[in-house]
């Protein structure tokens, strides 16, 4: 997972703008508060 997020963190430096869905299990929680920074 952490590899596909710091792909969107480069496409995002290019300009893409990527929409993510995540469920809020216990397990994502750490990820959700990290893409939710800008």
């Amino acid at each position: 997972m952490v590899f596909i997020y710091q792909e969107f963190l480069a496409k995002k430096k290019q300009g893409l703008n990527v929409r993510i869905i995540v469920s809020q299990e216990d397990s994502n929680k750490n990820m959700i508060s990290k893409m939710k920074k800008p």
